[in-house]
């Protein structure tokens, strides 16, 4: 490796983008590179000035900060600075409406940013390029050429979809599994429509089967759906919350000056013209109905789920407001009363959210309790499961970056698949299984490329054929049922 001073490109390795990166370094002993989701092949890594690697895992401490960080300013955001009447913009209701996607947003800006920053010591540099993948966020690394005073290059993708053969393999592959689930799937228990006054509410559609196949009393009922909004009051209403939140940032730009370019805060400014056009508009006209038909059925208790911004929570903002007690179990999410929602009580069926909402829970003012889960996979059969060969199997439950947490890194997956495969050529005698996790969001620019679709599967399918595993590895779909798999399992991962 060269010394860094002779470094002149910084390149940001993106997994979208190999092969335009490829062709446009001519010099590799010129550049530095920072690897964000995309492992640089050893024969270009060894010309380099330098490589700087977004870990698979950061250290806890780093991990903790960026998250607090993360947290910080989404707490910021919610900050009440400017009021419209008629307007719902309180703390409370945009609280309510923090999804998941706002930390998709903040998490892997703050991530790059944070490696931005390092990367300068390498320099001095006379441009970047910067390749799309999961978690490259282009903000931040613009904000660096903006600090460095260079011009920045950012590479079109080296395609929008994976190969045509490749596509029709998994749309084949997909419908043999989805056949099998098919076949054996059973419709989950439903809870009566509410019909009566004073009755209790489960208002979360994921909780209404746990909720009905353990009501032997019947003490339970599922609350009215909403009515899907109309466009012409959606488009009203985005208007009004568009010119709000030019007010709000300009008052907080007053409240905050800064002339830094790596200030973090600048990217409450993508995440307030997202929420404006894609959240609260309909939050809005969803909460409003929430509002009448609790008026109507005035209903005893409240329960729903604590998966971050779904609508769900506008029922238990409807439901406080005329006094009615609203109880959250832990689904998905941890529940988080500071920045999200804070419930009258909470239902949690693990030790890591328990642990959580017990601490917050003193802090900000409502009960927990521990329960038994309902989402506990079934027991093995007998003794210790087999495959017909007799094998021992061990199984790696794949994840994937979807930009929420900030102790891990886009580069944990292709990390973990190098280590399988590593332990699968040392160990023959047991068979290695890489389950892909489901599909989820696709790669878009407002959320740093970060999701799992057909183009995120493609990149690592061809990663893990590149390392040329042994026959005692095999890939499985990402529809494959997991939990149905455990009963079989040695070992998990």
């Amino acid at each position: 490796m060269h010394s860094p001073s002779s470094a002149k490109t910084l390149l940001i390795y993106g997994s979208f983008g190999v092969q335009g990166a490829h062709k446009a370094i001519k010099h590799w002993s010129q550049v530095v590179v920072l690897e964000v989701d995309a492992f640089l092949p050893p024969s270009l890594r060894d010309q380099c000035a330098g490589v700087v690697t977004i870990p698979p895992l950061l250290q806890q401490d780093e991990g903790d900060a960026l998250q607090q960080r993360a947290e910080d300013l989404l707490y910021s955001f919610l900050d009440d600075l400017v009021s419209i009447p008629s307007l719902l913009t309180s703390r409370r209701f945009r609280a309510a409406c923090l999804s998941i996607d706002a930390w998709r947003i903040v998490v892997p800006y703050l991530v790059c940013l944070e490696y931005a920053k390092k990367v300068v010591e390498f320099g001095p540099f006379e441009k970047i390029i910067v390749t799309l993948g999961s978690g490259v966020s282009q903000k931040a690394f613009i904000q660096l050429a903006e600090m460095l005073g260079v011009p920045i290059d950012v590479l079109a993708m080296d395609r929008q979809k994976p190969p045509l053969m490749w596509m029709l393999k998994r749309k084949f592959q997909r419908f043999w599994v989805l056949r099998e689930k098919k076949k054996s799937k059973t419709s989950g228990a439903r809870l009566p429509l509410v019909s009566e006054l004073h009755s209790n509410w489960c208002a979360d559609a994921r909780l209404e089967t746990a909720v009905a196949n353990d009501d032997d009393l019947k003490l339970w009922v599922r609350a009215p759906s909403f009515a899907e909004p109309n466009q012409s009051d959606l488009l009203k209403l985005q208007a009004e919350y568009e010119e709000w939140w030019g007010l709000w940032w300009q008052a907080f730009l007053t409240r905050n000056p800064s002339s830094d370019p790596m200030a973090p805060f600048w990217i409450l400014q993508d995440l307030g013209q997202w929420a404006c056009q894609k959240i609260y508009p309909r939050h809005a006209l969803l909460f409003k109905q929430a509002h009448v038909q609790i008026g109507k059925w005035s209903p005893a208790k409240l329960l729903i789920g604590s998966m971050r911004g779904r609508q769900d929570f506008l029922w238990g903002l409807a439901a406080q407001d005329h006094g009615i007690p609203v109880v959250v179990y832990t689904v998905d999410c941890h529940i988080d009363a500071r920045l999200c929602f804070k419930p009258d009580h909470a239902l949690c069926d693990d030790t890591r959210q328990w642990d959580i909402a017990v601490k917050t829970s003193s802090e900000l003012g409502f009960q927990a309790s521990r329960v038994q889960s309902h989402r506990f996979p079934p027991g093995r059969k007998h003794e210790r499961a087999r495959t017909e060969t007799g094998r021992k199997q061990i199984l790696l439950a794949d994840s994937y970056y979807s930009g929420v947490i900030a102790n891990s890194s886009p580069l944990l997956s292709l990390w973990s698949y190098e280590k399988v495969i590593e332990a699968a050529k040392k160990l023959p005698e047991y068979d290695f299984l890489i389950k892909f996790h489901p599909v989820r969001e696709r790669p878009e620019p407002r959320f740093h490329h970060s999701g799992l679709h057909h183009l995120h599967l493609w990149f690592r399918d061809q990663w893990i054929k590149q390392m040329a595993p042994p026959k005692n590895v095999k890939v499985l779909a990402p529809e494959v049922n997991l939990s149905g798999m455990l009963p079989e399992i040695d070992l998990l991962l």
